[in-house]
Order: structure tokens, then C-alpha cells, then sequence
């Protein structure tokens, strides 16, 4: 049968009018995961101005061989590339562009730049976005 979500309350009419409205809006999960893979946005075009995850739980991005200032920015071509994609009931945030996992992972001749939020930092995003659509639920008014 899928997934499913149910609530059930006993007593007080406005708690399952709450608990009603809650469980209709999570029916669509499509709102709270735009969000999601905006906010995940937001972080990666952080750590490209400042060329790096320090203050997110990473590290500033290593220097290039040849000096370059804006590391991974010389076009503007990489840094413009992250999108999201929302499928049923998950959110996908990527660049297509070819090179960007040489530098998201590294080689042996490129050092790792990580642009994608770590997983932790990601699930953070996902939790506060929860919680707040789950608020806003609450206070929606029928």
C-alpha cells in the first residue's frame, strides 16, 4: 500500500482539526522538498562565495596550483549549475555539469573541493524545513 501516514486523537475537536490539517498537507510532499532543495541551494552557492564549508561543519577549499583567486569560479559556469530536482518523495540537488565530481570528489591531480552539503548538514536543512512546514500547517486556516 505504499507509504502512509496516520493520526488519531481523542478528545478536544480542535486538536484533530489540527492533527487534520497536518495530515492533509504531509498527503503532498512536494512543498516541504521545493524547500528543502532551495535551502540546499542557498548552502552551495555559500561555499562557492566563500570557497568553502568553513562554519558548516568543513573545511575552505584548497588553493590551486596556479594561484587563481575565486577558486572554481573562473566562468561562472560550475557555480550556476546546481539545480534541484524533486521526484515523488525525494528531493535530488546536483550540478550535470561533467567535471563537477573531479572536483566535488578530487583526483589524483585535483584536490577535493566538496560543494554538495555534507550529510549532516543536509539532514539539518531537512529537519528545520520539517518542523516549519509542520508549523505552518498547524496555523493554516481551513
Amino acid at each position: 500500500m505504499g507509504t502512509q501516514f496516520k493520526l488519531s486523537s481523542k478528545g478536544d475537536k480542535q486538536v484533530k482539526i489540527k492533527l487534520s490539517k497536518i495530515a492533509k498537507g504531509l498527503q503532498n510532499p512536494k512543498p516541504v522538498l521545493k524547500r528543502i532543495g532551495i535551502k540546499l541551494l542557498i548552502d552551495i552557492f555559500l561555499y562557492f562565495r566563500q570557497e568553502g564549508q568553513q562554519g558548516y561543519g568543513g573545511e575552505k577549499w584548497a588553493d590551486t596550483q596556479f594561484g587563481a583567486t575565486n577558486i572554481l569560479q573562473d566562468t561562472g559556469v560550475l557555480r550556476g549549475s546546481f539545480t534541484r530536482e524533486i521526484k515523488r518523495n525525494s528531493v535530488e540537488v546536483g550540478s550535470p555539469v561533467e567535471y563537477s565530481e573531479y572536483h566535488q570528489f578530487g583526483t589524483d591531480y585535483i584536490a577535493a573541493r566538496q560543494m554538495l552539503p555534507q550529510e549532516n548538514r543536509a539532514t539539518k536543512i531537512a529537519n528545520e524545513q520539517v518542523v516549519k512546514y509542520i508549523n505552518e500547517l498547524k496555523r493554516k486556516k481551513v
